[in-house]
């Protein structure tokens, strides 16, 4: 267990979706570097998909533990937490957070045939992560996505509970308001990327193709 601030002293700005808890370990959602590399030369990125311990301190501010130390500032759309450190009695015990990666938990939902979930599966496996959104409050969060998508030349397909929501260049037709669960897996091929994440409460992520047209 990494000895950080958070474990001795939580401020009135400590996170209130922690819960009290500390982060033991996040997994990255992008790959990110330092802000000015040279000023930072020997800190190596923190590579998407890869899990790495935390460190945070009192105010909630989470960090790549290296060697015990803090070692590169994340931001809260970066990562997910895999790992808390929760209070027990006058310690702390570990608590897996039952998470995976949100675009693989979206493509466990039930909303959708086995051909489609393939078909989910291939076009994750081409898309990079675009954007990530998590403001607070009903919807707020996708509907901060959709407005991203729509700014750029891009508009979405209709939300499925427990389904990934598609994207289409705003000129296609194929898609139109046409849930994901009801997509031809041809079609969803062809996609340039998708939405995945909590429509509701948010996070949500935007899965785009390399070489999408991002203006």
């Amino acid at each position: 267990m990494i000895d950080c601030p958070a474990l001795h002293h939580q401020s009135d700005s400590y996170p209130d979706r922690f819960k009290g808890r500390v982060p033991l370990r996040v997994r990255m959602l992008r790959t990110v570097g330092p802000d000015f590399c040279f000023l930072a030369p020997n800190i190596e990125p923190a590579q998407r998909g890869v899990e790495y311990p935390a460190w945070t301190n009192s105010h909630g501010a989470v960090c790549r533990a290296v060697d015990g130390k803090a070692d590169l500032g994340l931001k809260p759309d970066e990562f997910e937490v895999t790992a808390w450190l929760e209070r027990d009695g006058d310690g702390w015990r570990e608590v897996d957070a039952g998470s995976m990666p949100i675009a693989k938990l979206m493509l466990n939902g039930t909303a959708m045939s086995p051909d489609n979930k393939r078909a989910g599966e291939r076009l994750l496996s081409e898309c990079e992560v675009a954007e990530v959104f998590s403001q607070e409050g009903d919807f707020e969060a996708i509907r901060s996505a959709e407005r991203w998508l729509r700014e750029r030349g891009m508009k979405t397909g209709a939300g499925c509970v427990g389904c990934p929501t598609a994207i289409a260049m705003d000129g296609d037709t194929f898609v139109g308001s046409s849930k994901w669960r009801n997509l031809y897996p041809e079609t969803i091929y062809t996609l340039p990327g998708c939405i995945t994440g909590e429509r509701r409460n948010g996070p949500v992520v935007v899965w785009l193709r390399p070489g999408t047209v991002t203006r």
